[in-house]
């Protein structure tokens, strides 16, 4: 078996054991490669087997990014699990937020809201799919939560790391989720009308709109929206007419949690999408524009000709050329 050596996770590991002590409780540890798996154990609480009941996850270090994040298992004691989450997302939170503290870019331009709306986007450079804007409703209270909770810069994460955020935030917050999505379909229908009016990017303001309207006409009260710039205000004013939110757009915006858990939402249902494509397909379509898409995209070309608005944007350019448009 490997041996834990990693700094950071042996100093978390040991208040961790220290917790378990405390309350007659075992914790088992399994490192891993970038991480470590813990088991919390209570042999005076057993489950409907009788076996002593269980909470699990993993916790991981990036060394590199400076990020340590914290994945619990989906089955747990519904007593342990709660306890084992809430004391490893404190440990992890005031771990992050001690160095996010050093990062000027965090809070410094939104410090002030009691209530935002972050939005981001996926699917804009993707020859396949949907194009996405993900939202999500914060306070400065949950966004501690999202911290504590792994949530960051979604590329920073893998797909099963993504989903299972996704997952957790739609379970906790679900009314606070707000996600637009432009099926290809769609989206070539409606890039016509934006072909002179910021093409793409005048897309995106419509969809980031779309996202901070529905926020605006949800339950919870905002003071305003956070946005993962792209472009201009212009290309996302027009389209909050009646929305009364103040608007930021700022670069690298997902240091901002609720923009990260947006950007995490979006890019959970963007996967969903491309899987979706498999049955239909054949095959399932590569994100992005490189190689692998091209292959992807020649393949669709060859064998279902008149099907490519159904799955790709038509307004790129080797779909143009392959399109003979």
């Amino acid at each position: 078996m490997a041996t834990l050596t990693d700094p950071v996770l042996l100093h978390l590991c040991d208040q961790l054991e220290r917790f378990a002590d405390e309350r007659g409780f075992t914790l088992g540890l399994e490192p891993i490669q970038y991480g470590v798996k813990l088991t919390l154990s209570d042999p005076n609480l057993p489950d409907a087997k009788g076996k002593p009941a269980t909470a699990r996850g993993v916790l991981y270090h990036s060394v590199k990014k400076k990020r340590v994040s914290w994945v619990p298992e989906g089955k747990a004691d519904p007593v342990l699990g709660p306890m084992l989450n809430k004391r490893v997302q404190a440990l992890v939170g005031a771990r992050e937020q001690k160095a996010a503290s050093k990062n000027p870019s965090i809070g410094a331009v939104e410090k002030g809201l009691k209530s935002w709306i972050g939005t981001d986007e996926t699917g804009k450079g993707d020859l396949f799919g949907p194009l996405i804007v993900g939202g999500f409703v914060a306070t400065p209270d949950i966004a501690k939560e999202l911290i504590a909770m792994g949530v960051r810069d979604s590329k920073e994460l893998t797909r099963p790391q993504i989903e299972r955020l996704a997952a957790m935030i739609r379970k906790q917050w679900p009314d606070r989720c707000h996600v637009v999505m432009i099926s290809p379909k769609r989206y070539n229908e409606m890039y016509d009308g934006f072909e002179r009016r910021g093409g793409i990017n005048g897309l995106l303001g419509w969809g980031h709109a779309t996202a901070i309207k529905s926020a605006v006409e949800g339950k919870y009260p905002l003071d305003g929206a956070v946005v993962d710039k792209f472009g201009g205000e212009h290309r996302i004013t027009p389209y909050l007419k009646g929305a009364d939110v103040s608007l930021t757009l700022r670069s690298k915006a997902e240091s901002n949690p609720a923009v990260a858990a947006g950007a995490i939402l979006a890019r959970a249902k963007f996967e969903y999408a491309l899987d979706d494509m498999e049955k239909p397909l054949g095959f399932r379509p590569h994100p992005g524009a490189n190689g692998p898409a091209m292959k992807d995209l020649k393949r669709l070309a060859k064998e279902k000709p008149s099907e490519l608005a159904l799955y790709v944007k038509m307004h790129f350019r080797p779909v143009k050329a392959l399109a003979g448009l």
